[in-house]
């Protein structure tokens, strides 16, 4: 097999938040995936749809046990592991945004948080959860 790329139901749904949300509300969204079958190692999971305009301040990630030598990245299409890079996978295990590149980082397009699991595959049955804290940017007049 080889790798490949799947998406949650928050992906799959098409749907964005209005843009035309008040300033300084945080937004959340939440995306789980449960593997229906085994995926290769380097598959993406297309995890939470993120609208231009977007700041990211935060990011969890919840995942099964994935078993030993798995490591994990949360990124997006422009870069696999802006918000964690390898985290270790082997147990179950519960990630929050790491990488500093990854803080307040502004979406100039529409894309999606996703995650990458390195190391070996994403095992039949292994969940992961996604949920993403973010605002819109242009709202307050002294944020950059």
């Amino acid at each position: 097999m080889a790798a490949e790329t799947v998406q949650s139901d928050a992906v799959k749904s098409d749907v964005m938040p209005d843009h035309s949300v008040p300033a300084g509300i945080v937004l959340s969204r939440t995306g789980t995936y449960v593997a229906t079958a085994e995926l290769d190692a380097n598959s993406v999971l297309e995890m939470v749809p993120i609208p231009a305009g977007a700041q990211v301040l935060d990011i969890i990630l919840k995942t099964s046990a994935l078993g030993a030598g798995r490591t994990i990245d949360v990124g997006d299409g422009g870069d696999i592991d802006r918000f964690v890079d390898g985290g270790d996978a082997s147990g179950a295990a519960v990630f929050r945004l790491s990488a500093a590149a990854g803080l307040n980082h502004e979406y100039a397009a529409d894309d999606t948080i996703d995650i990458k699991v390195l190391g070996d595959t994403f095992p039949d049955e292994a969940t992961a959860t996604v949920i993403v804290f973010y605002k819109m940017e242009g709202g307050i007049a002294d944020e950059t």
